[in-house]
């Protein structure tokens, strides 16, 4: 969901563990109320997507080196 594209900007990663560890996630006040919705607006989920994609990517790049 894009309106002003605020929460799209918000969104950083960091890195930590020398680089072996790191978050990632948007930094809006209410970016949980649209990834999980209220009792008023329904849910219109943007990082757990995303992550689950990005999870595919990730074990396929694992598996391609290892072999």
């Amino acid at each position: 969901p894009v309106d002003t594209g605020n929460m799209r900007r918000s969104i950083t990663s960091e890195l930590t563990d020398g680089g072996l560890s790191g978050t990632t996630g948007p930094h809006t006040d209410y970016a949980g109320y649209v990834e999980y919705g209220t009792r008023f607006q329904a849910a219109q989920p943007f990082v757990k997507p995303a992550f689950n994609i990005q999870k595919k990517v990730f074990t396929n790049d694992l598996e391609r080196l290892t072999k």
